[in-house]
Order: structure tokens, then sequence, then C-alpha cells
């Protein structure tokens, strides 16, 4: 049986974190067995970040990493069947989704001055009173000197918010008219973008990234489509 490891549930997420979210989705879109092991304290990680699998022995941390393995250890179809074109943009999505949409959903939780202070209570509620307030800081600390050192904490939130339209205008132009990213077969980008829609969605921050997503009623019903139809 596998074993995810993976940040705590919230808001209805069975993850905090959209990279423990996109693994739950490959693994139960592909009816593995397994286990989630909920973990705080992302050092406990063979990298130090969440999620990570331990399967048959094995530890292996990395979302992108562990849906290869998966996909290799359990003969899983991975991307058989697809064009070299299709493999090609959903590799170009995917990269957009998740080494830049990323940092903009990380601007919009503990960057913006709209967010933070909400960000940080409904974070707290997660941890214990007694560490959770001296854990949040550092966090919160952390994850700004990443968004500075990446370049999306130098931007004003107009510019950044700007970024992140961009970004879903064109997912939802490329998928119109289409029940998966690419048509009417899913392949393991839908992991990703599932995770990162609905983590939108739910959460209970960063309000300016829900408006704008709701623009797109084709990503608003194709998260909520497939929540309902993965159990997530």
């Amino acid at each position: 049986m596998i074993h995810l490891h993976q940040y705590p549930p919230a808001w209805g997420l069975s993850s905090l974190s959209p990279f423990c979210v996109k693994v739950e989705a490959f693994i139960k879109e592909n009816k593995l067995p397994y286990k989630v092991v909920v973990e705080r304290n992302p050092s406990r990680g063979p990298k130090g970040k969440m999620p990570f699998i331990v399967d048959k022995g094995v530890s292996i941390a990395d979302s992108s990493f562990i849906i290869s393995s998966l996909i290799r250890d359990y003969n899983l179809k991975g991307y058989e069947g697809f064009s070299a074109v299709q493999k090609a943009s959903a590799h170009a999505f995917e990269k957009m989704i998740e080494e830049n949409f990323y940092f903009i959903l990380l601007y919009a939780r503990w960057v913006d001055s709209e967010s933070r202070v909400k960000t940080v209570t409904e974070f707290g509620k997660l941890f214990p009173p007694v560490i959770g307030p001296l854990f949040l800081k550092l966090i919160r600390r952390n994850l700004n000197r990443q968004a500075h050192l990446q370049g999306i904490g130098r931007h004003s939130a107009d510019e950044v918010y700007t970024k992140a339209d961009q970004d879903l205008k064109a997912i939802s132009e490329y998928m119109q008219g289409q029940v998966f990213f690419l048509g009417l077969v899913w392949s393991p980008i839908d992991a990703s973008l599932f995770a990162f829609l609905i983590t939108i969605l739910r959460q209970p921050v960063a309000p300016r990234l829900k408006e704008i997503l709701a623009q797109y009623p084709n990503l608003v019903s194709y998260a909520e489509r497939e929540a309902a139809r993965l159990s997530l």
C-alpha cells in the first residue's frame, strides 16, 4: 500500500497544498491502494517538502517524480496514446501552472495585504496554539523571501493579478469544449490543473484570485466536476 504523506486537510480540501491534492487526485484516478499520513512539518520529508510517498519501503518526494514513479512501477498509462504535440502542450502548461502560477497563489495567500492577515488566521487553526504563531511567522517570512527571490513579490498587486488572469485565460481558451485538458481522455496534467483550481475555489483567502477564476466558467465547472468524480 502507498503511504501518502501530506499536509492536513482544510477548507473542504484533502490538503492545504495543491501539490498534495495533485498526487492524491492521480492516485484516486488510477484506483491505487493508499493511506494518507498527515504531516505538518515538511522537514520530515526526504527533500524537506510535501508531499512524499513511501511505497514498498522506498521514499519518493516531489509530486512530479512521485507520479512518474507510480506510472513506471504500476504500469499506468500516463500520456500513452497522445500525440507528440499534445504531450508538449501538457508539459508546457503543467510548468506554467506549477512553476509560475504557484507563485501567484503564494503571493495571493501570504504577500497580498488584502489576504495575509486572514491567511495567518485560517492557517493558525490548523496548528497547536502553543507553537502555531511562531511556526506561522517563520512560514510567512520564508514564503515572502521566496516570492521576492522568484520575482513575483517585487510586483504590485494589480500586476500580479494581471499575470493570474493571463494564465487562467490561456488555460480556459485551450480547454474550450473539452472534458479534460487534452480532450475526452484524462491525463496526468488533469491532476495538477484540478488541484490548483479547486484550491482557489475552496480556500477562504485570496478573494481576488477567486474573482478572476469566476470569469472562466468552463474552468470552474471542470474543477467542480472533477471534485465530485474523484470525491476530493
